[in-house]
């Protein structure tokens, strides 16, 4: 199935921020990033990955990861895979996972992002709902071979076009992606200009046997972005440890973009072990600040009293869900901690307080930054529906599709 034939999401007003944030796209983000920032250092992958994917851990400035994503977006092209086409993404915490995201961007395709831990039943469902033309993988993660598990996935899934993946030792099906050269791209020299009403990023929710995947144009995932950098005013010279490879709009919203805009390092953590948050801490410089999920918090805690290598943080991000009722430990760090809170990726909203619970979430949310939006926008309505789960309205609200080319209001 082409990008053409996918059903349009329905019109809700959603389509760009107010000047002059409207100009703002993924791609013209890395560009302009690396003509500001050329020689510093934006992406650094932990330092043990050679032990649990077999590959050499990367440092890209923010030059490097520019070419890097344009690369692969020319390797896409010369596949195949063409503006309009949605591809799904199961990566760990590495360099290659933003490289993907943002490459894929640039050729005009949507990333759809999804944990490579979950099981390859719900993986299939996440790659049939929405039409995905390509799996992009890699060939280990410790003890996982998700490229493997995208193999299975294609066999099954009729739009499945290609399965390509990084690392070494790939099954038979599965297209190599490293050791190409500039003579082997077929790139597209007239891509279409990305504007902001475009798709800009596809994850996942899984409810019992559900799949729901959440759709959010290029102004949605900016609004987000704006919003926890508004909240979390990362420094220039504060580097992101990030624990959360990009799997969900919270992820991606302040683990790749935030930093992307504010030209800071990211230096990130693989499959989570104290000992390598430790030593990603260690090399981060002075106060980094700490992207983590909330439920990290009781574990900091109990690190923080017995490990000098965790006193050093300058401040947290705490992605929350419904029901991470965790005020008490937060309020026990010694440094700020910012929730963002992730309504099971169907908005997720930065409170200028930590909550209480969900009830402190419901009503009308304004953007921080009032001049990203136009008059006319709200930004976020939450309220609780009849089975107590969240609905959110409004700008930041994703389209839900439950099932394959059907495009629904998000709710």
């Amino acid at each position: 199935m082409s990008g053409s034939d996918h059903p349009s999401p329905p019109d809700f007003a959603r389509n760009a921020l107010a000047e002059p944030w409207n100009l703002l796209t993924v791609s013209g983000l890395a560009t302009s990033a690396a003509a500001a920032n050329p020689e510093r250092l934006f992406l650094r992958d932990c330092a043990s990955r050679e032990d649990w994917d077999g590959n050499l851990p990367r440092q890209l400035s923010f030059a490097d990861f520019h070419r890097e994503a344009e690369f692969f977006a020319g390797q896409l092209e010369t596949l195949g895979i063409v503006a309009g086409d949605r591809a799904l993404i199961l990566m760990p915490n590495v360099a290659e996972a933003a490289i993907t995201i943002v490459g894929c961007l640039m050729a005009g395709i949507t990333p759809a992002i999804a944990p490579v831990e979950e099981n390859i039943d719900t993986l299939r469902a996440a790659c049939e709902r929405i039409s995905a033309a390509a799996i992009i993988t890699t060939g280990r993660l410790e003890e996982l071979r998700p490229a493997e598990i995208a193999r299975q996935i294609a066999a099954r899934a009729i739009s499945v076009r290609l399965v390509a993946a990084f690392g070494h030792k790939l099954p038979d099906g599965v297209i190599s992606l490293d050791g190409w050269s500039e003579q082997d791209l077929d790139a597209n020299p007239n891509r279409p200009v990305r504007r902001q009403e475009a798709e800009g990023l596809i994850t996942f929710s899984f409810h019992a046997k559900a799949v729901l995947a959440h759709i959010r144009t290029e102004a949605q995932v900016f609004a987000d972005a704006l919003a926890v950098a508004t909240r979390h005013k990362l420094g220039r010279e504060q580097n992101l440890v990030s624990t959360m490879h990009a799997t969900g709009s919270a992820a991606f919203a302040a683990g790749l973009l935030m930093p992307l805009f504010q030209g800071t390092t990211i230096d990130l953590v693989g499959p989570f072990t104290a000992a390598r948050l430790r030593n990603a801490l260690r090399r981060a410089g002075e106060k980094p600040a700490l992207l983590a999920p909330a439920s990290f918090l009781p574990l900091l805690r109990e690190s923080l009293l017995r490990e000098k290598g965790l006193a050093g943080l300058g401040s947290l991000v705490a992605v929350m869900r419904p029901g991470m009722e965790l005020v008490e430990a937060a309020s026990e760090f010694p440094f700020p901690v910012v929730p963002v809170f992730d309504l099971n990726e169907r908005a997720i909203v930065a409170p200028e307080a930590m909550p209480m619970g969900l009830a402190d979430l419901m009503g009308s949310h304004q953007h921080p930054m009032e001049a990203v939006l136009t008059e006319d926008q709200p930004y976020l309505m939450i309220s609780e529906g009849d089975d107590g789960v969240a609905r959110a309205f409004g700008f930041a609200a994703s389209d839900v599709v439950a099932r394959a080319g059907a495009v629904s209001e998000a709710a």
